[in-house]
């Protein structure tokens, strides 16, 4: 019979380089979400008005919010990813004046990411 530490196993998937390869799919994951003017297959929410015909609902013409996207932080216990920009959480979570145009957080697709990442690393561990 084979018999499983599970804390010894939590702590060697916890490291730095994981959490900054769980980062590194946020961070594709938000691109795309820019990419896609949308997030979790819903489009974002279209401007009332447009001073240039190129325009996109999260003025992209600098992408100023869109480049500002990175790891925030990595330590061996977790990972932040996001923005500096002080607007940035106005379009991701919306006002009374500005609807929501979310291109950061949580989604299934990410999740299956993340999950399949861990899936790679177990597989070191035991193989």
């Amino acid at each position: 019979m084979k018999q499983f530490d599970l804390d010894k196993i939590l702590r060697k998937l916890q490291t730095k380089q994981l959490m900054r390869e769980i980062g590194k799919v946020v961070l594709k994951d938000t691109n795309e979400n820019f990419a896609n003017e949308g997030f979790g297959g819903k489009k974002w929410k279209a401007r009332k008005s447009f001073k240039y015909e190129d325009e996109h609902p999260i003025s992209n013409k600098t992408g100023s919010l869109k480049n500002s996207i990175k790891i925030l932080s990595v330590d061996k216990n977790d990972v932040v990813v996001g923005t500096e920009k002080e607007y940035g959480w106005v379009h991701n979570d919306g006002t009374d004046e500005i609807p929501q145009r979310q291109f950061i957080g949580d989604n299934e697709k990410q999740e299956k990411e993340i999950i399949n990442l861990l899936e790679q690393e177990l597989d070191k561990l035991f193989n």
